[in-house]
């Protein structure tokens, strides 16, 4: 169990201060559950902290776009802050990680979210990139199949894809009237069903239509 002393924001960011002990007991679980988690992991995600910052993440992009046909690029602020509990806790299970540093997962999560919210994470953790990086994973499977999030085999290119805490901006080109249409409602269902199975609930997870404009090579 852990003990939280003091949690604060700053910037937009979440922030936890621990008791010396829980402090320790989290910089113990850190190797521990990444090596419960090998295999799990997408080896294309990776945390620069302290490793050359923006530069080197974008050296690094660099290196990897002759080998990988995707990049994600996130606000790490609001992603910490998009992450749902349940659903985290719900890839630990299946990764079948120990209970005792369920546990502790559970306590780093829940502790500092005094409004209950159920989602967020705090920024600076000893474990904060290793559970960012899991949960990032079906995101990591999604996009090789068919080509693309949204479906090559529906007949649209998928050229660029912003995550953000609520929408997802993507640029997509269709070969034909209705090919918009077919990818995005197959990832709906595809992306609810995924949600649903971990929160094992059924029903919609949007709500209406999804928005679209025609963009010309002046927006590109």
């Amino acid at each position: 169990m852990l003990t939280l002393i003091q949690h604060w924001c700053e910037d937009g960011r979440r922030f936890a201060r621990w008791c010396p002990a829980s402090q320790a007991a989290l910089q113990r679980l850190k190797p521990h559950l990444e090596q419960q988690l090998t295999g799990h992991l997408s080896a294309r995600c990776a945390h620069l902290k302290g490793r050359g910052g923006v530069k080197g993440a974008v050296r690094y992009l660099d290196k990897l776009t002759d080998h990988y046909p995707f990049v994600a690029r996130f606000d790490i602020r609001a992603y910490y802050e998009s992450i749902d509990h349940a659903v985290l806790r719900a890839q630990l299970r299946e990764a079948r990680v120990d209970p005792i540093s369920q546990r502790l997962v559970r306590d780093d999560l829940a502790l500092p979210d005094r409004r209950c919210s159920g989602k967020g994470m705090v920024a600076g953790g000893a474990i904060s990139p290793l559970l960012g990086a899991l949960y990032l994973t079906p995101l990591d499977k999604v996009m090789p199949r068919g080509k693309g999030l949204c479906g090559w085999n529906n007949g649209v290119e998928m050229w660029f894809y912003c995550l953000m805490p609520n929408p997802l901006h993507v640029i997509l080109v269709p070969s034909d009237d209705t090919g918009l249409s077919r990818a995005v409602g197959a990832t709906h269902r595809r992306y609810s069903g995924d949600i649903n199975a971990h929160q094992r609930v059924t029903g919609h997870l949007f709500q209406g239509r999804f928005g679209c404009v025609a963009m010309d090579e002046a927006h590109l």
